[in-house]
C-alpha cells in the first residue's frame, strides 16, 4: 500500500505558541548549543526570566518540533518536555494532530534521507541555512497514525540503547580525570615537582593556521568545523562544503599527529579547547579558525595532552593569554607557544595512555558509532515502510 505524501508546510506549518510568560517567570532559554547532534538529546537546560530574552526569540510549548534551519548539516532536531523561549534559529514546526504524529515528525527530520536532502538545499557560505521553500514544500509519506506509533516504539527502543552508550562513554570520561590526579597530582600546585615546558618547545615544526574560507574562491573541498574539536572527543562527522581561492597553499590537510586547537569564538569557553583527530581525513581540511600543533611524541603523549588541557589549571592559563577583539575571544601561535605545561616522565604519560586505551575498549563493544550507523539503517528503513511490514 503506497502512503499519501504531505509537504512539510501542509502537515506541520510554522506556529509559535501563542501564551506568552510573564516577563518574571523563569523559563527555559533554549539555544543551539544545548541541542545535541542527531539524537535531539538537550544537553544543558538555562533557565533565565523572560525579560532576559532576546528579540530574536519565540515561545514553544510541548506540542512542537523544532528544527534548526542553522547548519543543517548539525541535524539539531528537539522534541520539547516543556514550554520555553527559543532563538528564531530554530523552526517552530506544529504537527497537524489528524495527520502526523509528533515523535514521529522527529525521528524523520533527524533521519539520513532527510539530513541530506536539508543539506543540499543551503544558503550562505559562512553562516549556511536550509533554503525555507526547499524546506517547506519537501513530501514526506505518512502511514497510518497506528503505523506512525510503531516506527516511534522501535525507533525509541533502538534510541534507548543508542543512549545506554553514550552513558557508559560519560563514565568513562569522568574516570579520566580522578585517575590524571591520581597519576600526576594537581597540575595547579604540582605537588610532584614535573618539569615545565612552553608548548612550543615540544612541537617538532612551527605550528600552522588553517585555510580561509572565500565565498568567491573556485575551488571546494570539505573543511572541519569547529565542532569536530570543541565537544567531548573528536568529531570526524562535522564537516561542510567550504569555498576557497586556492587549495595549495600548505598543509592544511587534517592529520592524526597534529593537535588542532581553537583559535577563537564569541564563546570563551570554546577558545583554546583542542583534540587530536583519531585518524587522517585525506579529503579534509582545517580551516583558519584552528591552529594545528604537531606535538613530538618522544616528549608528550597524545591522551595526556588532552587530559592536561582540560585541566582547569590549565583552562585558566589559555583565557589569561587570551585576547578580545571585537567580542571574539582568541588566541594566536605566540599564545599557544607560550602555554605552560607540566612534563611527566615520558613512561608515566605512556602509562597513562594505555589506560585511558584500556578504558575506551571497554566500552567499545557498544560504541555509539556502530550503534548511530545501525540506528540510521533503521530509521532509513523505517521511513521506507520496510520496517514494520
Amino acid at each position: 500500500m503506497e502512503w499519501p505524501r504531505y509537504t512539510l508546510r501542509e502537515m506541520a506549518p510554522a506556529s509559535p505558541n501563542r501564551d506568552t510568560f510573564d516577563p518574571d517567570d523563569t523559563v527555559w532559554h533554549l539555544g543551539l548549543d544545548q541541542i545535541e547532534s542527531h539524537t535531539g538529546v538537550v544537553l544543558d537546560k538555562q533557565r533565565a526570566l523572560v525579560s532576559e530574552a532576546g528579540n530574536s526569540t519565540f515561545h514553544f510549548d510541548q506540542s512542537h518540533v523544532l528544527y534548526s534551519r542553522l547548519r543543517p548539516y548539525l541535524n539539531k532536531v528537539v522534541a520539547p518536555d516543556e514550554p520555553g523561549i527559543a532563538t528564531t534559529e530554530l523552526i517552530p514546526l506544529q504537527p497537524h494532530p489528524n495527520l502526523v504524529c509528533r515523535e514521529f515528525l522527529a525521528y524523520y527530520l533527524r533521519s539520513p534521507a532527510f539530513l541530506a536532502y536539508a543539506s543540499q538545499y543551503v544558503t550562505g557560505a559562512k553562516m549556511p541555512r536550509v533554503i525555507l521553500d526547499r524546506f517547506w514544500s519537501h513530501e514526506i509519506a505518512l502511514p497510518p497514525f497506528s503505523e506512525q506509533r510503531r516506527i516511534v516504539e522501535i525507533l525509541d527502543q533502538a534510541h534507548c540503547l543508542r543512549r545506554l552508550c553514550v552513558e557508559a562513554d560519560a563514565s568513562a570520561r569522568r574516570i579520566l580525570p580522578a585517575l590524571f590526579i591520581k597519576m600526576f597530582g594537581d597540575p595547579a600546585t604540582n605537588p610532584k615537582g614535573w618539569d615545565t615546558k612552553p608548548f612550543r618547545e615540544l612541537l617538532t615544526e612551527p605550528p600552522r593556521n588553517g585555510l580561509s574560507p572565500s565565498s568567491a574562491g573556485a575551488f571546494h573541498a570539505k573543511v572541519l568545523t569547529l565542532s569536530a574539536i570543541t565537544g567531548t572527543k573528536f568529531d570526524e562527522t562535522a564537516v561542510k562544503d567550504g569555498q576557497f581561492e586556492s587549495l595549495s597553499s600548505g598543509n592544511k590537510g587534517v592529520d592524526c599527529r597534529d593537535f588542532l586547537v581553537c583559535r577563537g569564538n564569541g564563546n570563551l569557553g570554546l577558545m583554546g579547547r583542542a583534540r587530536f583527530p583519531h585518524r587522517t581525513l585525506s579529503d579534509t581540511l582545517f580551516p583558519d579558525t584552528i591552529i594545528a600543533a604537531r606535538v613530538s611524541p618522544k616528549q608528550v603523549d597524545r591522551y595526556y595532552l588532552e587530559a592536561l588541557w582540560q585541566t582547569k589549571w590549565m583552562r585558566l592559563q589559555i583565557e589569561g593569554r587570551s585576547t578580545t577583539t571585537s567580542g571574539i575571544h582568541k588566541i594566536n601561535q605566540a599564545t599557544l607557544g607560550s602555554l605552560p605545561v607540566r612534563l611527566p616522565p615520558l613512561p608515566l604519560q605512556i602509562r597513562f595512555g594505555s589506560l585511558c586505551r584500556r578504558l575506551r575498549r571497554s566500552t567499545q563493544a557498544h560504541r555509539t558509532d556502530a550503534l548511530d550507523r545501525l540506528f540510521g539503517l533503521l530509521s532509513h528503513r523505517a521511513f521506507l515502510g520496510e520496517l514494520t511490514n
